[in-house]
């Protein structure tokens, strides 16, 4: 699990900086190595506690208005997927994260979509929701929303970090409530690797922030799109894999 904790903080640092990718990568790592139930419910705590710490620290740079919208589309997604109660095979993980990596390319046709419109906020918070519970991560689908707003990096990062936090949260809620009492059955935990990892993310989170302000704008939107299409071929040749 040292290896876990180590991509937890590269993961995190990433994230940090860029705003995406580190936890499309953690949970391919993570579902590598652990069943998906108990993969899902892991990454959403690293998640939660690295996007959280990074929204506390961009706090001020936060776009507020969109979350109650935002939020009720969430609730929206988590309802429906709790009468389905669907579990994701690991072929299907890969799939789709590699898949949904390639929204970047596709993003042209979608110059309409703006996360700082409230009907497009509520389609936002209910497609990215969907998407994380299935998949486990949903980024670059998330990042379709903010190309065409007019907020800053700061505020890009900021907010996506908010309202990934609560993704996560749901996302521990779904399939450790809905799915099963995964949780509740203490040997299927460490504590001291929950604890480890929770360091971890905040650690990285620390380090990404401090890149994140050497950043220029032109930079971070090309850095983010290249990171991704990589990322996103890598898991997708892994999930055609299992055809296998």
């Amino acid at each position: 699990m040292f290896l876990v904790v180590i991509v937890v903080v590269l993961t995190s640092t990433l994230s940090g900086f860029i705003g995406m990718g580190g936890g499309m990568i953690l949970m391919g790592v993570l579902a590598s190595v652990l069943p998906v139930q108990k993969s899902m419910v892991i990454h959403g705590f690293v998640q939660l506690i690295s996007n959280s710490s990074r929204a506390y620290g961009l706090r001020h740079h936060i776009f507020w208005k969109i979350l109650p919208v935002y939020f009720l589309g969430m609730v929206s997604a988590l309802l429906f997927l709790s009468q389905l109660v669907f579990m994701p095979s690991k072929q299907l993980i890969f799939i789709c994260l590699g898949l949904f990596s390639f929204m970047t390319i596709v993003s042209k046709n979608f110059l309409f979509l703006d996360i700082t419109k409230n009907m497009y906020a509520l389609v936002c918070g209910f497609l990215v929701t969907v998407v994380k519970l299935t998949c486990g991560a949903s980024g670059p689908l998330l990042d379709v929303f903010y190309l065409n707003s007019n907020l800053n990096r700061f505020e890009v990062i900021a907010t996506k970090a908010i309202t990934q936090s609560l993704g996560h949260l749901f996302k521990i809620i779904y399939y450790s409530w809905f799915v099963g009492g995964l949780v509740r059955d203490p040997q299927n935990y460490s504590y001291v690797f929950l604890f480890g990892v929770g360091c971890a993310a905040v650690l990285g989170t620390k380090i990404g922030k401090s890149i994140l302000g050497r950043l220029e704008e032109q930079k971070f939107n090309k850095w983010s799109q290249y990171l991704i299409l990589v990322i996103g071929s890598v898991f997708l040749v892994k999930g055609v894999m299992f055809f296998k």
